[in-house]
């Protein structure tokens, strides 16, 4: 099996205007303008889930304007700015909360993140804030407000990066902001580096003449049992643990040591890893085959781990074997035999070439479905010969939207204006016999699990109304609030899940 696509180009400028998976049918297009410029990017052109960015230059006032679409084709809902300087550097970035009541030419408007250049004689100063909502930086109320400073020595020997809280600005750049919050400085020795974090630790780090690491240093304040002296100039440096690296010629690191441990690496003449000693594991020993995928890894043990690929060098299959080279179950008692794994590719549209099931002897996954973007719609796992089924649906701008879990039960992710989640709902099952039926296939209206969701510049999750009409609330800084923790529904990417 080969996977096979096209593209076409501008006859002129070389540009590629569009390309196409011919395996799964979908096809994408770039149009640009007079100066070679993206203004217009197209996905799964021609289908349903059509959607566009479409990206603006404004030469004169120096600002990129990008959008891109959210629910519905060219409705370019999403919208991102960067102003310039004269230099081209960036110096406001802006994200659009609501289109509809905001302008993306107003350098006022939409969640920001303010960049500013100064240079001084001896130094050379960038400063950056965090997100803000007020129209201008210094005028921000929010606690998550502050700054970043990073100061660079014009003997290119010394740098640092300060943290500042509050809205005012810090007094190289002209305010009266002393609220640091910490400074990592790093200072250069030929070819030495000393790396200061805000707690104080300290750390040298020395490179060989072709720039690979040599040594690492982590510096303390006296003399411990197994550190070394160690110096740097014009500080008070005198002890650390030492940690040296070592290599072939090939550029592979061959040895790690620290005290009495020492770490080895073994590599065939293409650079492939043939051997790692590791004091708490022992040797582990790897093969390949002439493709370069790794075919066996058998640990100090002696258990292995067989692997067979495909044609497209894709694994099929995953193997285990007890320390006597003899596969199966209950060979050795003191081994617990890992099942052997199979790896299944679709090989019809929309899911060409994409992982549609992993099967062993106690469990299988497998992904029943996907939309033309690939992504996946249906999943369905088997555990002890029962089947759970999950089901996904997603917006147009690649948001997941609602979730049909294997009791039957839906719940759905509300997104406001700029695609922020607003609120999480879960279909209401209708009463049959005792409350609510056993797969939930008749529904009657949505329960809201939350509402009301507040966002701080940054993007945090600041309050929200829980389901029963309280609202919880969360200080971005500390962590703590009227609830020292979300509700147990919510995880990354604000998806819903359900125990089963």
């Amino acid at each position: 099996m080969a996977g096979t696509s096209t593209a076409v180009y501008d006859f002129y400028t070389g540009l590629p205007t569009s390309s196409t998976d011919v395996d799964n049918g979908v096809t994408n297009a770039t149009e640009y303008d007079a100066l070679g410029r993206s203004i217009i990017t197209k996905t799964a052109v021609g289908t349903a889930l059509e959607a566009w960015t479409q990206t603006t230059y404004n030469d004169v006032d120096r600002y990129i304007v990008v959008r891109s679409d959210l629910e519905t084709k060219e409705d370019g809902r999403k919208v991102a700015v960067q102003h310039f300087d004269q230099l081209g550097r960036v110096r406001l970035s802006r994200s659009i909360e609501n289109i509809a009541t905001e302008d993306p030419t107003n350098e006022q408007h939409g969640i920001k993140v303010q960049t500013r250049y100064k240079t001084v004689a001896g130094y050379t100063y960038q400063l950056s804030s965090n997100p803000y909502r007020a129209a201008t930086a210094v005028t921000e109320t929010d606690p998550t407000m502050g700054w970043t400073l990073t100061t660079a020595w014009s003997t290119g020997r010394r740098s640092e990066v300060q943290t500042f809280s509050g809205a005012g600005l810090p007094t190289a750049f002209g305010g009266s902001n002393q609220n640091s919050t910490g400074i990592v400085r790093t200072d250069i020795d030929a070819n030495r580096t000393l790396v200061t974090d805000q707690a104080g630790k300290r750390r040298i780090s020395k490179t060989n003449a072709l720039g690979q690491l040599e040594e690492v240093w982590e510096v303390l304040s006296a003399s411990e049992a197994g550190s070394e002296s160690v110096a740097f100039p014009n500080t008070t440096v005198a002890h650390g643990f030492r940690t040296a690296y070592g290599y072939d010629t090939l550029n592979n690191l061959t040895t790690v040591s620290q005290g009495v441990q020492t770490r080895t690496f073994s590599y065939s003449s293409l650079s492939r890893l043939l051997s790692a000693a590791n004091p708490e594991s022992g040797t582990i020993s790897y093969q390949y085959d002439d493709g370069g995928n790794l075919t066996r890894k058998t640990d100090a043990r002696g258990v292995r781990t067989d692997y067979v690929y495909d044609a497209l060098n894709r694994v099929k299959n995953r193997n285990y074997s007890t320390p006597n080279g003899t596969p199966g179950t209950g060979v050795l008692a003191n081994y617990q035999v890992t099942p052997n794994v199979e790896y299944f590719y679709g090989t019809t549209a929309p899911a060409v070439g994409k992982l549609v099931k992993v099967q062993s002897s106690v469990s299988t996954t497998e992904y029943t479905s996907f939309d033309i973007l690939g992504r996946v719609k249906g999943h369905k796992q088997t555990t002890d010969g029962v089947g759970y089924e999950t089901e996904y649906s997603y917006n147009l701008s690649g948001a997941m939207v609602e979730q049909r879990y294997p009791s039957g039960r839906v719940v759905k992710n509300v997104l406001d204006a700029s695609g922020d989640l607003s609120m999480v709902q879960s279909a209401r099952c209708m009463d049959t016999t005792a409350g609510t039926d056993a797969d939930c296939t008749a529904q009657a209206g949505l329960w809201n699990y939350a509402k009301n969701f507040t966002y701080n510049p940054a993007g945090a999750v600041t309050s929200m109304q829980l389901g029963n009409g309280r609202f919880t609330s969360v200080d971005p800084l500390t962590a703590s609030g009227s609830a020292a923790a979300f509700p147990v529904f919510f995880f990354s990417s604000f998806v819903v899940r359900e125990h089963i």
